[in-house]
């Protein structure tokens, strides 16, 4: 019989960075007519991602539980990362925003090895372009100290108290 392990550990062996800094040939790509390249446009959350694909067609990918939990630090999904989908065309009446699972998580190692930033060059601008519109749109906006029903009072030394006491009145406040 063995002994028993009295120094415990994390399993870091599992932590271990496999393919840092080189070039990867294996890399997942799409193996038949289902499965298709997406990037995602939207986090809905609960393992939920709005993605477009380079066909621009818009799914709803659903992230499966085996990519969760503790299997999550090698395949986080954000905005903006690249995915391989399957998406079930076969057995599934295709409609928009239609439920697709994700197969695979770009790095983006992997997704400069593939080109996938050309690929998606126009839906990464629209995607970008739409968000920055929405933070900083303040075109529109004005802003001022008076209203049109209220009148100017000018606190100057050139006046006396009575005339502003005259010009302020309590109802039109």
């Amino acid at each position: 019989m063995g002994r028993k392990n009295i120094q415990g550990g994390k399993k870091t062996k599992g932590l271990a960075r496999k393919n840092v800094g080189s070039y990867n040939k294996d890399i997942r790509k799409p193996e038949t007519e289902e499965e298709e390249y997406a990037m995602v446009t939207q986090v809905s959350g609960s393992g939920r991602f709005r993605v477009v694909t380079d066909k621009d067609m818009v799914y709803v990918a659903i992230l499966p539980g085996s990519m969760r939990g503790r299997m999550k630090r090698n395949s986080y999904v954000q905005l903006n990362s690249f995915l391989l989908i399957n998406n079930r065309s076969s057995w599934q009446t295709m409609k928009p925003l239609a439920h697709v699972g994700i197969e695979h998580v770009y790095s983006e190692e992997q997704s400069n090895q593939l080109h996938l930033y050309d690929l998606f060059k126009v839906q990464r601008s629209v995607n970008m372009g739409n968000h920055n519109n929405i933070v900083n749109d303040d075109s529109n906006i004005e802003f001022s100290n008076t209203t049109p029903d209220m009148p100017i009072i000018s606190n100057t030394d050139d006046e006396d108290e009575s005339t502003i006491d005259e010009e302020l009145n309590i109802d039109l406040i």
